[in-house]
């Protein structure tokens, strides 16, 4: 296998399969994601993982625990790319790329990755099902009904995209306020 790797917002030679904690630094990944929009860039205009990271930490605000797990469970899109579920599916090796970056950056950050030690994963997991609904409604409002068989039922309200710098500014301002609770 070739060994891959991208530069990094921060200048960095970031080697994907080899990577470590200490390769890793939230400025990339929030810029990263900032950059990066969701649902393949389909949307009606654009959304950024970093938003939807942003959105998942302030769901679960009413419970400190989870939040810097929901701020940081997509953080391997920034060194991939945004692929989504049901392509995914498809490139077993790509998949086997995020685990292991995203095994790495809850390592660089203190979150146990196992859900039989960290419960927190799945319930993220859980809301990044359920905040799909009105996501969809807000960015596909002619065509979310062909996603029906993917929602279920969620109140979140309305979503009004943010400018990418937006959305890297509220990203690391998060970040720094949940990892600081958080240490």
């Amino acid at each position: 296998m070739n060994d891959p790797w991208i530069t990094t917002f921060s200048g960095r030679q970031f080697f994907i399969t080899r990577a470590t904690p200490d390769d890793i630094y939230i400025e990339d990944i929030a810029h990263g994601l900032s950059n990066v929009c969701r649902y393949a860039g389909q949307p009606k205009t654009f959304y950024s993982v970093a938003e939807h990271s942003v959105r998942m930490a302030e769901a679960l605000s009413y419970d400190p625990a989870p939040t810097l797990v929901a701020l940081l469970h997509d953080a391997a899109e920034a060194y991939l790319g945004d692929v989504t579920s049901m392509v995914k599916d498809c490139l077993p090796e790509y998949k086997k790329m995020e685990q292991y970056l995203q095994y790495i950056i809850y390592d660089k950050y203190g979150i146990r990755h196992c859900p039989l030690m960290n419960p927190d994963i799945d319930m993220v997991k859980a809301l990044d099902v359920a905040i799909r609904t009105p996501e969809v409604k807000s960015l596909f409002p002619v065509g979310y009904k062909a996603w029906s068989w993917k929602l279920v039922e969620y109140d979140y309200g309305k979503i009004r995209p943010w400018s990418h710098k937006k959305a890297e500014e509220k990203f690391l301002k998060t970040f720094h306020q949940l990892y600081k609770e958080a240490v």
